[in-house]
């Protein structure tokens, strides 16, 4: 076998995997209910079928759900999303 060092060491990945998985979920679901809670209000705010009406409301129920998952995903401490979001910031900003 490959001892006992390997099964542990697997083990502990296993045991992040699982806490990363589950705070991803948390942040996820609170991205999902506050993007719904925020469609039902700016239908309500902004009501209409036009295009213009549609339009905005989508783009600001995304800026909200995205909101939302960004303070979840600081607030759980969520490394993949503090290391994604370094790495996009980084290419938006000009070279120097």
């Amino acid at each position: 076998g490959l001892g006992p060092g390997v099964v542990i060491g697997e083990e502990i990945e296993g045991g992040r995997l699982a806490v990363s998985m589950l705070k991803i979920s948390i942040a996820a679901a609170v991205m999902g209910l506050v993007a719904a809670q925020a469609t039902g209000a700016l239908e309500r705010l902004l009501p209409g079928d036009g295009e213009l009406q549609r339009a905005i409301r989508v783009a600001a129920a995304i800026g909200a759900a995205l909101l939302a998952l960004a303070a979840a995903a600081r607030l759980l401490r969520i490394e993949e999303f503090t290391d994604a979001t370094a790495r996009v910031l980084r290419r938006l900003r000009p070279a120097r």
